[in-house]
């Protein structure tokens, strides 16, 4: 069995949609790994979340003004780590 944990502050954001917190949890549980941070690309998490590209780069921006989430973006292989 598969499932998202949301921490209670982000559930209780009245300034994130439920698709954004939705995205922060796929984000949280796609960084359970060796390196510790999400490095799905963006076509990744448009598959996963059922999102146009605009749609998740605002969902991401907005997680971002919140410090949810920060971003690298990885100039040699062009990756977006979260």
């Amino acid at each position: 069995m598969k499932f998202i944990v949301l921490e209670y502050d982000v559930l209780d954001n009245e300034n994130l949609t439920n698709t954004e917190k939705l995205l922060y949890g796929y984000i949280v549980a796609l960084s359970q790994n060796d390196k510790g941070y999400c490095f799905a690309s963006t076509q990744v998490l448009c598959e996963l979340m059922r999102l146009k590209p605009r749609q998740l780069k605002y969902c991401l921006s907005n997680l971002k003004k919140y410090n949810y989430i920060s971003i690298v973006i990885e100039k040699k292989n062009s990756k977006t780590v979260f």
